[in-house]
């Protein structure tokens, strides 16, 4: 415990003299902590108190609205809202359409991946396959290419993508 003489030296060096905290525990050898109980910085270090969103009003829409929707772009809810009287910006409300908009969900292990249009790539000269066909990419076996058209399908392993 320091004495109130002490203090009051440790508050004049550093509110008046600005004197650095370190600067004043190595004059009076003292620990620093002791110094910053002593100005009492912790007064200083508020937590800082979280203003209101322009959303928030609008959040129990938005959330019904996602819950219903859940594909719903957020320009179009930022037009829907826009009519009933929100004046942000829509960067503000993608922030809060994307805190609330329900996760989607996980594909199985067992099912078949994306089927996506391959005439992007040449195909293999050995496939014998015409330029524009599609191609599954089944998620249980890795490195096996599916590829079809309208007379055969072909199992031949993965090229690296």
């Amino acid at each position: 415990m320091i004495s109130a003489e002490t203090r009051a030296q440790i508050r004049h060096w550093f509110f008046a003299e600005h004197w650095k905290i370190g600067t004043i525990a190595q004059e009076l050898s003292i620990h620093p902590d002791t110094v910053r109980h002593a100005i009492e910085s912790d007064r200083f270090h508020r937590a800082h108190t979280l203003r209101a969103c322009l959303t928030d009003p609008y959040l129990p829409f938005i959330r019904q609205t996602l819950d219903q929707h859940p594909r719903l772009r957020a320009t179009r809810i930022y037009q829907m809202i826009r009519e009933r009287g929100y004046h942000g910006s829509v960067i503000q409300l993608r922030r809060a359409v994307a805190t609330l908009r329900p996760s989607r969900p996980e594909p199985s292990p067992g099912g078949l991946g994306a089927l996506r249009r391959s005439s992007s790539r040449p195909c293999p000269p050995t496939s014998l396959l015409f330029p524009h066909h599609f191609v599954l990419l089944p998620s249980p076996i890795p490195g096996i290419l599916l590829r079809s058209n309208s007379r055969k399908l072909l199992a031949r392993p993965c090229p690296r993508l």
